[in-house]
Parts: C-alpha cells; structure tokens; sequence
C-alpha cells in the first residue's frame, strides 16, 4: 500500500499536476489518497483540467485566448442533441481546489 501510495503520487506530481519544480509533489494531495475505496471516486479529470487551465493562463501574455467556433462549418457539425440540454452544462461556477477557487466561464466556449 504504501508502495502503491507513493507511486500514485509520483503520478499525481510528475504527470498529472506537475508544478514548475518537476521534483516535488504538494502534500495537499496525500490525504486524497488516504482510503483508496474513496479515491476512485474522485473526479480527478476536471482537476487536471482545471491545473491545465490554470497553467495555460499563467503562461500567456494576456491570460489564455478563449476563442469560441465560429466557422459556420464547423458549428453545423455539432449534432442537434448536443444543445438540447445546453442549459446543463453552459453554466458560470466556481471551481473548487483545495484553498484556490476560480471561476469556470462555460458560455465562454461551445
């Protein structure tokens, strides 16, 4: 277990969510895997999207460029389904990670 926990660590720093040291993990992570029955239940895509998002703004002039379809041929290849419940996932939230807490601009893209 502990050889499992330190890989999963490794992972967590070196591949998903690595900082600008490459070398260290933060410890904020550690009790996530404390209870491997619950750390599968972690939605751990959006907090590597969310780090990704974070690390694409820092590292733009202006912050990150979001730059919505706007090429008719590629909007009508967006199936009809897909907006039906657009109301569902087009929402302004806040985004939750440990202490840092920003806002997600969902009807800033398609």
């Amino acid at each position: 277990m502990y050889a499992a926990r330190a890989y999963i660590m490794q992972l967590i720093g070196g591949v998903l969510l690595p900082n600008n040291t490459s070398n260290r993990v933060h410890l904020k992570y550690l009790p996530l895997l404390e209870d491997f029955s619950r750390a599968g239940s972690y939605s751990w895509g959006p907090a590597v999207l969310a780090a990704l998002y974070y690390e694409l703004y820092r590292a733009t002039k202006h912050g990150f460029l979001w730059m919505p379809y706007s090429a008719v041929n590629i909007a009508t290849l967006i199936p009809q389904r897909v907006h039906a419940e657009a109301r569902m996932w087009c929402i302004n939230t806040p985004v939750l990670n440990f202490s840092t807490v920003e806002w997600y601009n969902g009807d800033r893209v398609m």
